[in-house]
């Protein structure tokens, strides 16, 4: 059993040795060029992100100036968190 066990250790870290390392792309995967990221688009992506981030916080503006009251639930009859209930006196 023990090495059954110490077999299977070696082999994990013999796959894990041997697997492709980060820095690297995995294979049939092209390189990204860094070259090929054009000033034009980071400006874009850049104006993408500012709008969404109005987006939200007109969202967020939105909810809290009461503009979407919400009414308090009042129930009809007692919840079951509300029913007494009868307890030991040990607990």
């Amino acid at each position: 059993m023990r090495t059954v066990i110490i077999g299977l250790w070696l082999w994990l870290v013999t796959a894990v040795a041997v697997g492709v390392p980060v820095d690297e792309p995995a294979a049939g995967q092209p390189e990204a060029d860094e070259s090929q990221v054009t000033e034009s688009t980071v400006i874009e992506s850049q104006a993408e992100t500012e709008e969404q981030a109005d987006a939200d916080i007109r969202q967020i503006e939105a909810g809290v100036s009461g503009a979407d009251d919400i009414e308090e639930f009042v129930p009809k009859k007692p919840l079951s968190a509300d029913k007494a209930i009868a307890l030991p006196s040990d607990i």
